[in-house]
């Protein structure tokens, strides 16, 4: 056989052995086992906030974007029971929905005419017991009469614009309370206080057993825009183990919010100089009369009350930020002291 034969026929008995090897080996090798990857989510942040940063979302520019809408043309006024009274009830319906805060929309009829307040309620997992807290603002006005609408910026964009502030303060304040507080925002007020009236006479809180002496306080939010000091306090906040002016209904619910208002005069000093008349006038009266402590937040009267001059540009929003701090601090200290 030919010396370059016999080389081939070697070199192919080696390739062949070794490529057996080969195959061998990586038969017998471990298989490669892909395992899916579990992806964990990242933990979401709980935001703890301390009193003052609560305090501290309670903000001048939102408070101006609130009274702004509210006073525009968009709104016509919001007479009870018109469109633009309907388009603010939406519009304050959407930020509790942007909240996660629940309501209910309590219809009635008067003049002739359907209409609502909206009743939300902020109640804390660890709940005290069945006592409501209430904080309250009218958001009808006068309307419109031919090409002139009232805007109401005062009257009361202002107290609506302050409790929705106040909303989304208490939004992240809700499991530190001991409470439940009911935010709530009154139609027909300019008709003679209609709205807060079926309110007190057909409660929807608390849920399991509605009852209007459950009620221990109301805090009224009506005309807060003009900051002055010429009136007191004094004159429109309730202590009915002091007050001798009446029947009075339920002693065991009596809360002492003029001690409570007094405390936080130092804090707030123009806090005992904020005006309102006693009994009436606003929709505290409905609440006084069924023998709830009431606390009424109003400024006073202006030259352009109930007029097509009741504009935003006139409003004192550094204020209306006080006056709103000041009411989430009284209902912050009612909600500890019962």
């Amino acid at each position: 056989m030919h010396k370059n034969t016999i080389f081939i026929l070697l070199l192919a008995l080696v390739f062949f052995h070794t490529h057996t090897i080969i195959q061998r080996d990586v038969s017998s090798s471990p298989k490669i086992i892909i395992s899916p990857i579990e992806i964990k989510p990242k933990p979401v942040e709980v935001i703890q906030y301390n009193f003052e940063q609560i305090l501290n979302l309670i903000k001048i520019e939102d408070i101006k974007n609130f009274v702004s809408a509210l006073s525009s043309k968009d709104f016509d006024g919001r007479g009870t029971g018109t469109h633009g009274n309907e388009k603010a009830a939406t519009y304050i319906c959407a930020h509790l929905d942007s909240l996660k805060i629940p309501y209910t929309k309590q219809s009635f009829t008067t003049r002739g005419v359907t209409t609502s307040n909206i009743i939300a309620h902020i109640t804390p997992k660890n709940i005290k017991n069945n006592k409501i807290i209430v904080i309250g603002a009218h958001f009808d006005h006068l309307g419109s009469k031919g090409s002139a609408y009232y805007p109401g910026a005062d009257d009361n964009a202002s107290g609506v614009a302050a409790l929705m502030s106040i909303a989304t303060a208490l939004s992240k304040y809700q499991d530190r309370l001991n409470h439940t507080v009911s935010l709530q925002f009154y139609s027909a007020e300019e008709w003679g206080l209609i709205g807060s009236s079926y309110y007190t006479n057909n409660p929807i809180l608390p849920i399991e057993d509605p009852d209007i002496s459950k009620h221990m306080a109301m805090i009224n939010l009506d005309m807060i825009g003009y900051l002055r000091t010429k009136y007191s306090i004094s004159e429109n906040t309730t202590d009915y183990r002091n007050d001798k002016s009446r029947v009075l209904y339920n002693y065991n619910l009596a809360t002492d919010l003029k001690h409570i208002v007094d405390k936080l005069s130092n804090k707030y000093p123009f806090g005992k100089h904020i005006s309102g008349y006693k009994p009436g006038g606003s929709d505290h009266a409905p609440f006084y009369k069924k023998g709830v402590p009431i606390v009424f937040l109003h400024t006073g009267s202006h030259p352009h009350y109930h007029r097509t001059s009741d504009t935003p540009e006139k409003l004192n929003y550094q204020g209306l930020v006080c006056i709103a701090r000041l009411a989430l601090e009284i209902l912050v200290e009612t909600d500890k002291d019962n």
